[in-house]
């Protein structure tokens, strides 16, 4: 409820100010923005869930560098 009116408020007044009026860390708050947005495009869904999977198949020893070449190929 806080992060809602912070975000509805920010037009008018400085985020630093609004959470530090609601006692909020502007990191939450900013946190909080970014759930609200998602993720609606389905080729980044389908991307995240590809790379979830080779890295659960590997149980969880491939770092970034081997994923992106199991994605390539």
């Amino acid at each position: 409820m806080r992060f809602d009116f912070i975000r509805r408020e920010k037009k008018a007044y400085p985020v630093t100010v609004l959470c530090k009026v609601m006692e909020v860390s502007r990191s939450r708050f900013y946190d909080y923005l970014d759930s609200l947005k998602g993720s609606d495009d389905p080729g980044e869904v389908a991307l995240k869930a590809r790379t979830t999977a080779i890295f659960k198949e590997h149980r969880g020893q491939y770092g970034s560098r081997r994923i992106l070449k199991q994605l390539k190929n």
